[in-house]
Order: structure tokens, then sequence, then C-alpha cells
């Protein structure tokens, strides 16, 4: 149904929907990302945006573009420099849902988070993002645009989040993240039925 979902929003708005597995089995299913952006941005060279979507998201309003939405700022001259867009929770960076530009910018920042000389022993990509955001400020933290969790990755509840409603997945939001409903798959089995339904109505 995620991959449903997925090709159904990409042929509304005329996108390449690409689909890539784990290349490095050496490293946790979590940098997986990495590989698979670096890949896909040599494979798609005329492409200016990729938007890496892990597989338990959905779309749940298809209403909503990237292109004359969540990327409509780009395009003015004070974002020219602009290179990834991406939100946090209350854990930090979330990179289950973000943008970034097909650039070389891009490709040598993806590569220095997947450098098995620095960060091999981190436990996710997440936190070799948030340490290169912290400790190069100006080539890194500058070149990103940091937006509301729920601009691209609701969360369909907040057990782990405090409760805090600007996490919280809303009726109107782009995307929901299910990860973790296993963990209470009774209330996230609910949750989930009232999304698709919404889903259903919107595609």
């Amino acid at each position: 149904m995620s991959i449903r979902n997925k090709m159904s929003y990409a042929e509304k708005y005329g996108y390449e929907f690409v689909i890539k597995g784990i290349k490095d089995r050496d490293r946790d299913a979590s940098w997986a990302n990495i590989p698979a952006l670096l890949e896909t941005m040599e494979e798609y060279p005329n492409s200016d945006w990729l938007w890496w979507i892990d597989s338990n998201i959905f779309i749940s309003n298809p209403s909503i573009s990237l292109s004359s939405n969540i990327l409509r700022d780009v395009k003015f001259p004070e974002y020219a420099n602009k290179e990834m867009i991406i939100g946090y929770d209350c854990h930090g960076l979330n990179a289950a849902s973000f943008l970034i530009r097909n650039s070389l910018w891009s490709r040598k920042f993806l590569e220095t988070v997947y450098n098995s000389k620095l960060f091999k022993d981190f436990e996710d990509e997440e936190i070799a993002m948030q340490v290169l955001i912290d400790f190069e400020a100006i080539e890194v933290g500058s070149k990103i645009i940091f937006v509301p969790l729920r601009t691209l990755n609701a969360l369909p509840l907040n057990r782990n989040c405090s409760n805090d409603d600007k996490y919280k997945w809303h009726k109107d939001d782009f995307v929901v993240n299910f990860a973790g409903c296993e963990e209470v798959q009774n209330i996230c089995e609910k949750r989930f039925n009232e999304i698709t339904k919404h889903l259903n109505r919107n595609f």
C-alpha cells in the first residue's frame, strides 16, 4: 500500500518514482538512504531536487505538490544557496523525509555523512548530519532550510514526543509517518484506518 500511495502521487504530478534497496549490509538499514540518494543523483542528473521518503510514510494530502508548495521559496534569489529541506522532532534531526538538491554540494555532503572513517560507528545518519550541522555551521547549516516537522513528516502519535501538537498528524497535513507503530499496534491500527480513509478520499 505504501508503494502504491507514493506511485499515485508521483503520477499525479509527473514526478519520477524510484525504489532503492539496501546496498551496504555492513551498516544498519537506517543508513540506506545515503547510497540510494547518491546513486539516484547519478541516474537522474537533470532532476533538480530529490525527495527521500521512508517506506513507512504515507502521503495523506496529495493536493500539496512539492514544486508549488514545499519548494516554492527556493525559486527566489535569497534561497539560491539552499541545498536541503528537513525538519526536527523532539529527539533531533529527522531524516525520514527530506528534500535535497541534486548538486555537487549535496553529493559531497552525503559522501561525508557516509564516510566510514568519520561516522561508521554512529547509530544512524541523522546523528552524522547533526554533527556536520553543529560543527560546520557556515558550510553546512547555512545551506539547509529547517521546516516544522509536519511540513514533511507528521507523526501519527506522540508517545515519544511528549504529545506535542506540533509533531502530531493533522487532517490536512502532507504526509504521515507510521514508524514505531509496531510498539503500540492497537492505537496505530485505529489511527492508520482513520488516515487511510482520508487518503482514499483524496486520491
